[in-house]
């Protein structure tokens, strides 16, 4: 079994797959796409991202689980003009990572899943 480490968002990438895509990385792990204050996770998920991006030409990249929050954060924003949420699993609950958006994403799903398995 192939274990996924990365995530590459290009022209064809849609948001539904993205979402999966980063569940599956992430699994104690949720993020959320925005643009201009308008949720696109779920109402939007057949777009792809590049057809929701305020770029006039929007750049692809890698996500990988080295990348601090603010650092997803900076790359969506400059590459897409999209906002992200992350959230991290706290028990039965999701909370946005704001607090500790230095960690890395690799980090936030660690503690997250350490929480997970003593509740």
């Amino acid at each position: 079994m192939i274990v996924k480490t990365e995530i590459i968002i290009d022209k064809d990438i849609r948001i539904s797959n993205f979402l999966r895509e980063f569940s599956e990385v992430f699994p104690y792990l949720k993020i959320e796409v925005s643009k201009k204050g308008v949720d696109y996770s779920h109402d939007y998920r057949d777009f792809k991202l590049f057809e929701i991006s305020t770029k006039r030409k929007p750049e692809g990249f890698k996500i990988s689980g080295d990348m601090k929050v603010t650092e997803l954060e900076a790359i969506f924003w400059d590459k897409l003009g999209l906002q992200i949420s992350v959230y991290r699993k706290t028990g039965s609950s999701m909370i946005e990572t704001t607090l500790t958006n230095q960690w890395t994403l690799s980090h936030q799903n660690n503690k997250s899943k350490e929480i997970f398995f003593v509740n």
